[in-house]
């Protein structure tokens, strides 16, 4: 005869199975999922990778928002954050991939497409065009559902692409700053730039920046970029924050004040040999 302790047992594993099931059911998946393309030019990848993160808007640095990246390639947590970060593999052709700022409604607003199969460019601005047919969405956990545009052209057919993808990740949030003081070595990296760029001198300006940044200046385009720089940096610039990022790379913020106005830029420097250089 079977105990009544045993049977009791039994039935109370099978209701944690069953309730267990019922919550895997209902609760969505922590790990990203993506099945998509990204079409140019007739030219296609595969949508492979997927992040969802909060970071800075675009246009008001101030201000956060949801982006999510899909790319046919992985990508590191601090090329997703860095404003520039995939500009150079897409240039090089090894990462192609598409990022979308998101609303509040989670809804998309602005993009940008990355892939070197454009004819003028490796990176375009979009907007007005990405649609998103949301699955789930929970602030600041997780999004789902499709993202998309209808086939794209310009310039009289010259250029023509697509995307659309069906995806599900979880929101990585913006990561704590690690705060350093406006007279720390990537500030002071900083200061040395923007006073090299004063005196208009090429080999002094080389010294302060990163070895590929230093090698444009010696480019065919070296010498307007010479002429260009004094205007995007100058001495009325002040540094107003330092976030380090781990040992080696740190952004800078600076604000020129203006009568009625106030710009900010951002700077990244980094490490290189034991000397912070300006990297970006």
């Amino acid at each position: 005869m079977v105990s009544r302790r045993i049977v009791l047992f039994w039935a109370l594993v099978f209701v944690v199975l069953i309730c267990t099931t019922i919550v895997a059911a209902q609760a969505p998946s922590s790990q990203s999922t993506v099945t998509g393309t990204f079409t140019v030019n007739g030219k296609t990848v595969q949508l492979k990778y997927v992040y969802a993160l909060i970071k800075p808007d675009m246009f008001q640095k101030e201000k956060d928002e949801l982006f999510v990246v899909l790319s046919d390639v992985p990508v590191a947590d601090d090329q997703l954050r860095d404003p520039f970060g995939l500009f150079d593999p897409a240039k090089a052709g090894t990462l192609h991939a598409i990022e979308v700022e998101f609303d509040d409604e989670a809804q998309p607003n602005q993009g940008e497409l990355f892939n070197n199969n454009f004819k003028d460019a490796a990176n375009v601005s979009v907007s007005g065009m990405h649609k998103f047919v949301p699955r789930h969405f929970e602030a600041g956990k997780l999004i789902a559902g499709k993202l998309y545009v209808e086939p794209q052209s310009s310039f009289g057919d010259e250029e023509k692409w697509v995307y659309s993808a069906t995806f599900s990740a979880p929101i990585i949030p913006k990561p704590v700053e690690k705060r350093a003081a406006l007279d720390s070595p990537p500030a002071l990296a900083v200061q040395a730039f923007i006073r090299a760029i004063a005196t208009k001198n090429k080999e002094a300006i080389k010294k302060t920046i990163m070895p590929n940044m230093a090698a444009d200046l010696d480019g065919p385009q070296g010498a307007a970029m010479l002429q260009m720089l004094p205007t995007m940096f100058d001495s009325k610039l002040k540094i107003t924050k330092v976030v380090m990022h781990g040992d080696d790379k740190a952004e800078v913020t600076l604000q020129h004040k203006q009568p009625g106005a106030s710009d900010t830029t951002t700077m990244t420097t980094t490490k290189l040999n034991g000397e912070w250089r300006v990297s970006k």
